[in-house]
């Protein structure tokens, strides 16, 4: 047999060895829970933020960034040797009511950027507006997360709201520039107000009674709700509302009140 056919046979051999042996490191470090599947890796780390007790928030979620970035597309001015960039950038902030916690969260990489103050009982949150970070904020998990179900009312605008499975007696929402998402919210008085190009999308909500105002090219988006009255308080010819699924007497409802 020759030399080069027994080095290919030996080769061939070490093979399934070599992946045997792997395979039994891996194992090892399983049981011993060093193994870490990659999908974990990437989650991301929030750091929570002590704060004095407030039934009411002020938001704004715009932020600025300096320096280059993936997403800039002209500067703005020229500051030194660097271009200060505006990005319009629209944060996701959750809200979360169905519990007796009270708890305010930041993914940790932008808690330097966070600026927050109590009033009375209003919180202001807002963001450093020339944050030098990479515009790297991935849209798939919230920027915070906020769980208080004493709120009674919330401010927001440049920032992209999720409320779901919220449950209180009143709630007042106002918005401007801004996405807001209502799902699985159980409350008795809610007052809507949605301006300045302002989207509104409210999923399985129970209502006993919706105020709304719709204003500046601002729509809202109704779906699968049991809402027992609708009070109109102001809209105009540049806002729009949808009706989807089962929306009970909601259709003939705003149909009267489109005739006053």
């Amino acid at each position: 047999m020759k030399t080069s056919t027994k080095l290919l046979i030996g080769l061939l051999t070490c093979i399934p060895l070599a992946i045997t042996a792997y395979a039994y490191l891996l194992k090892q470090k399983f049981d011993a829970n060093e193994f870490v599947l990659s999908i974990y890796a990437e989650e991301p780390e929030y750091s929570k933020v002590i704060l004095d007790n407030y039934n009411h928030i002020v938001l704004d979620g715009e932020l600025f960034y300096t320096g280059e970035s993936a997403l800039t597309r002209k500067p703005t001015s020229q500051v030194g040797s660097y271009k200060s960039i505006s990005v319009s950038w629209y944060p996701t902030i959750k809200f979360k009511g169905d519990t007796d916690i009270r708890s305010f969260q930041i993914l940790s990489e932008y808690q330097e950027a966070l600026r927050t103050k109590i009033v009375k009982d209003t919180l202001f949150v807002s963001f450093v507006k020339d944050h030098g970070k990479k515009a790297d904020y991935n849209s798939k998990h919230p920027l915070l997360v906020i769980d208080n179900q004493h709120l009674k009312s919330i401010k927001a605008q440049s920032s992209t709201i999720k409320i779901s499975n919220f449950e209180n007696k009143e709630l007042r929402l106002d918005v401007s520039k801004a996405k807001l998402e209502i799902k699985k919210t159980d409350v008795s008085t809610l007052t809507l107000i949605a301006g300045k190009e302002s989207s509104v999308s409210m999923f399985q909500c129970n209502l006993d009674t919706l105020t709304y105002t719709i204003l500046n090219r601002s729509q809202i988006d109704f779906e699968n709700n049991h809402i027992k009255n609708y009070v109109k308080s102001d809209t105009d010819s540049t806002s729009f509302i949808a009706i989807r699924g089962h929306a009970e007497n909601m259709t003939a409802l705003l149909k009267q009140q489109r005739k006053n």
